[in-house]
Formats: structure tokens, C-alpha cells, sequence
């Protein structure tokens, strides 16, 4: 399975680097709109996972680190309207592990989390007294959950479980620039809905699908004009909120210890607040 989770990866690289060239070409000979930008930042991770009655049955939550390549084409002084953005995310934590064995008793560990994100976005900028970014978008976001061996609150070991998760899903926005005297601000407000969810198994070798449900995404971002000065290290600050929903999914058969069992992904909630600082070149 980390073959898998690693060619998606390869792949998704090398389509995100042949479309940042070719925008990037594009910037250079025919628009001078286009804007590229390096992020760094700390997100506060959250997941949990429900059973049938909508009772917790654990929870994952800590620090998580990222950085982010971008390349966007803003609305310009030729009256085009138009908005473009491509942005490839990588990211990786540790966050503590709060949850149960089989037998319902407590268990604590640590969960590993890397993995990608990559969204296109396309959008208009509807002018008048309002200023509004009109934005829809695609994107894929395919991460590895490695949930360590540990023992239970009675001392019985509990073995480790590794998880692969690939997300596909549509975005839909609206977008506010605002202006202030000491920088420029956008306010954008979205919702998200995976179409594809796929969640590979290693232990039981099955692959789950967690039905999709919509979810939610807010973001502010500080920009300090810094396109007409390249010399200062920060751009930008952007404060976010961002979430996936799923109900539980399909159960499926697998063998373990030679014993059938059905395995499923419980109902799960994703939660992500974050904050990004990002240099403009």
C-alpha cells in the first residue's frame, strides 16, 4: 500500500510541476498578472470517529506542519475578470491518539499523518458596489494515517493499523477583497463535497469507501503588497478553518487469524484551523 500511496504522490508532483511551467510560461510572454507564492505554516489537526449512536469512540488531535507552492492569476488593470490558481500542499504531524480496542477499553497512542494536497480553482470577479470573486474548484487530497502499537488502560497490547486516504472532491466559494490602509484583505467563505473517497486498509487488506457528506471553509488572508516590493519576507498572513464530513461506509469481509470479520469506517469528522505565512515572488 505505500507503493500505491507513493506513485499517487509521484504522479500528482509531476502534473503539478508541468502546470505550474506552463503557467509560469505563460506569466512570462502574455500576462503580467500572474503571482507566485511560497506559504509555511502550523495547523491544529482534529479527527474523530462516531459509532452508530452517535457516540465518540475517539479522538486525534495536535500540531500539524505544511508547506505550500501556489501560482495565481489575480484580476487585473486590463479589466480581465478572470481568476486562476493552482496550489500543491504538503504536510506532516504527530498528534496524540485518545480512543478504544475492540473490547470498548481506553487505549492512548500517537497517529503519524503525511500527505498532499493539490486544488485547482477557477473563478469571476463580479464588480459594482459589492466586489465579489465568484469560485469553483477541484481538488485531491490523499494522506497516510499510521496509528502506533500501544497497550490498553488494562496493560493488553494493541497493534498498530496503517490507513491510506485518497480524497477527491468539488469546491464551490465566494470571495471578498477588501481594502484597508496598511494591507489588503480577502475574506473567502466555501463549501467542500468529495465525489470520490477511497481508504485502503493494511491490516485487513480492504478497501473502504466513507460515504461523503458536505462540509465547510473560511479563510482571511492579510496581504501587504509586497508584489511591489519582492525584498520583504512576508507577503501575507492567512488564517483558515477548513473540514471533511463522512457517514460510515459500506462494511467489508476480511480475514484475520483465519476468522472472517467485517471491517467499516465509523461516521468521521475532520477539523482543521490553521495559519499560513507566505512570501510572494
Amino acid at each position: 500500500m505505500m507503493n500505491g500511496f507513493t506513485r499517487r504522490l509521484r504522479m500528482t508532483t509531476i502534473l503539478a510541476c508541468c502546470a505550474y511551467y506552463a503557467t509560469a510560461a505563460d506569466a512570462q510572454t502574455d500576462s503580467p498578472g500572474f503571482i507566485t507564492e511560497l506559504d509555511v505554516g502550523i495547523e491544529s489537526f482534529q479527527w474523530e470517529e462516531f459509532d452508530d449512536n452517535g457516540n465518540r469512540l475517539l479522538t486525534e488531535t495536535g500540531p500539524r506542519v505544511f508547506l505550500t507552492g501556489m501560482i495565481n492569476k489575480t484580476v487585473d488593470s486590463s479589466h480581465n475578470n478572470f481568476i486562476l490558481e493552482a496550489a500543491l500542499k504538503g504536510y506532516a504531524g504527530k498528534v496524540d491518539y485518545d480512543g478504544q480496542d475492540s473490547n470498548s477499553i481506553a487505549v492512548s497512542s500517537k497517529t503519524q499523518y503525511t500527505g498532499y494536497n493539490l486544488d485547482f480553482t477557477g473563478g469571476y470577479r463580479i464588480t459594482g458596489n459589492l466586489v465579489v470573486d465568484m469560485l469553483a474548484g477541484v481538488g485531491i487530497d490523499a494522506w497516510r494515517r499510521e496509528i502506533s502499537a500501544s497497550q490498553n488502560a488494562q496493560g493488553g497490547p494493541v497493534n498498530g493499523i496503517v490507513e491510506d486516504y485518497t480524497i477527491q472532491y468539488f469546491t464551490l466559494a465566494a470571495g471578498f477583497p477588501l481594502e484597508f490602509p496598511s494591507h489588503e484583505g480577502y475574506l473567502e467563505i466555501g463549501l467542500r463535497q468529495p465525489f470520490s473517497t477511497r481508504e485502503q486498509v493494511d491490516r485487513f487488506n480492504v478497501t473502504l469507501a466513507p460515504q461523503e457528506k458536505t462540509s465547510g471553509t473560511i479563510s482571511y488572508k492579510f496581504t501587504f503588497n509586497t508584489h511591489q516590493n519582492v525584498t520583504r519576507p512576508l507577503s501575507s498572513i492567512m488564517f483558515y478553518y477548513e473540514s471533511f464530513r463522512f457517514d460510515d461506509s459500506p462494511a467489508k469481509v476480511s480475514v484475520l487469524n483465519s476468522a472472517p470479520v467485517q471491517v467499516k469506517q465509523p461516521e468521521s469528522n475532520m477539523d482543521i484551523v490553521g495559519v499560513a505565512f507566505g512570501h510572494t515572488f
